[in-house]
């Protein structure tokens, strides 16, 4: 089952897994299941071992967002862009995450974009209200929503991936 959720810069996702990695520090008793965003070029590429032997997804997506127009600047590619989040895009993350959740084990989920906000972020808004799973404290996104600054105290995500997973959770349950 997902115990909890944290979304992490591609930079701090780097950095994280380098030192687990490096000293085999002590990471509790949680499994760690990992969901990673990459738009396939070298400079966002998922840091190596990444969820530390537990489970991971990586899955090819860029940060294409119209059903947000407050948001302008997600919105420079259509919906047809080959990176566009589609259903067909959103039904694996749905059913990785669900097969976790249906495990006896408890996981601790951690999802990286390249800022942590707006497609780990869906996912982790997706995780924590349709799943009931706690988000901690050291999930990016939430470094806002605490100070208030720059995003005003909202929850980031990317809306057309949230709502895509949803559409794809609905079919799996349907």
């Amino acid at each position: 089952m997902i115990k909890s959720v944290a979304t992490w810069s591609l930079a701090g996702a780097r950095q994280h897994f380098a030192q687990r990695l490096d000293s085999a520090c002590d990471v509790g008793d949680e499994l760690h299941a990992w969901v990673g965003f990459e738009t396939g070029s070298e400079e966002d590429r998922s840091p190596a071992g990444c969820s530390a032997g537990g489970p991971s997804l990586i899955v090819r997506m860029a940060d294409i967002d119209l059903a947000s127009s407050w948001r302008g600047h997600l919105q420079r590619y259509g919906p047809d862009h080959p990176l566009a989040p589609t259903l067909g895009k959103a039904r694996p993350i749905v059913d990785f995450l669900a097969a976790i959740h249906a495990e006896q084990e408890d996981y601790a989920l951690s999802v990286h974009c390249h800022a942590g906000l707006w497609r780990s972020g869906a996912v982790a808004e997706w995780v924590r209200v349709d799943l009931g799973v706690k988000e901690l404290e050291t999930s990016v996104r939430l470094v806002d929503v605490i100070s208030g600054e720059p995003w005003g105290g909202e929850r980031l995500f990317n809306a057309a991936l949230l709502n895509l997973l949803r559409a794809a959770h609905r079919e799996n349950e349907g």
